[in-house]
């Protein structure tokens, strides 16, 4: 899509910030049905015969990097890791391989990466779990003394990044 194009050129430019070479985000096709909250496309790309999973599930091995956008190097690794299994088939064989190389768009996407979302939300820390109401905010409080890095949300899953990452899962 359009919207998936111009992330790509937006990707492509963070990789020359940082000599990474070309990201050959281009190159592949995407699937995108949610964006961040400054519009930015979470994508993921599937190595595999989804339809045949369907009829005859396989092993499927998910990777998602960018969780915290200043974590960098994981990025870089999620696009050669695409390349890698773009250019040879045989290590997915009968199997599905899922790959989100930036989970967090916003945070990675700043002038300096963040490891909060748009919204200052810590995504990895953003996941319904059975406790969370009771024990995420206290914790956050008490714990981590309100450190701004870790802020779980004012509730479980409110995050575009969150929300994507529990359905790909």
């Amino acid at each position: 899509t359009p919207k998936v194009d111009k992330y790509c050129q937006k990707i492509n430019k963070s990789f020359e910030k940082y000599d990474w070479g070309n990201s050959f985000c281009d190159k592949y096709q995407w699937n995108h049905v949610r964006s961040s909250f400054w519009g930015n496309p979470i994508i993921w790309h599937v190595f595999g015969n989804e339809e045949d999973h369907k009829v005859r599930p396989k092993n499927t091995t998910l990777i998602l990097c960018g969780v915290h956008g200043d974590e960098i190097t994981p990025i870089k690794f999620c696009f050669d890791i695409l390349k890698d299994l773009a250019s040879n088939p045989s290590l997915y064989a009968d199997n599905l391989v899922v790959v989100a190389p930036i989970v967090n768009p916003d945070s990675f996407m700043r002038k300096i990466p963040s490891r909060t979302n748009a919204r200052g939300v810590d995504v990895n820390r953003n996941f319904p779990t059975r406790d969370w109401s009771k024990n995420a905010l206290k914790l956050w409080k008490t714990k981590y003394k309100s450190d701004a890095r870790r802020f779980p949300g004012n509730k479980a899953l409110s995050e575009q990044e969150t929300i994507f990452q529990v359905n790909l899962i």
